[in-house]
Parts: C-alpha cells; structure tokens; sequence
C-alpha cells in the first residue's frame, strides 16, 4: 500500500529539483538571502588554522 505513495512522492520530488531548483536559487541569490561559496575557501581557511 505504501509503495504507490512512495513512487509518487519520489517522482514529484524530483521534478521539483529538477525544473524548479535553479530558479528558486537564484530568486534567493538576488536579494542577498543567500551567498555563494565554494568548499575551497572553507579548506583554505581550516588549512591556515583560522576558524
């Protein structure tokens, strides 16, 4: 019984994340709700003993 739901909600999850992630992104992006960082700044940082 609960398999049906499951493929359903699995389907619907993805074409959320598919057709609307990147869009939703960057709406976010624009006002500054959220920035834009790479995992080699966070490195970089953990490397030189700066936290």
């Amino acid at each position: 019984m609960a398999l049906p739901y499951t493929i359903v909600l699995t389907i619907a999850g993805l074409a959320v994340v598919y057709f609307e992630l990147l869009e939703r992104t960057e709406w976010l992006y624009q006002p500054s709700l959220i920035e834009h960082h790479s995992a080699t700044e966070h490195l970089d940082k953990s490397s030189t003993g700066n936290h």
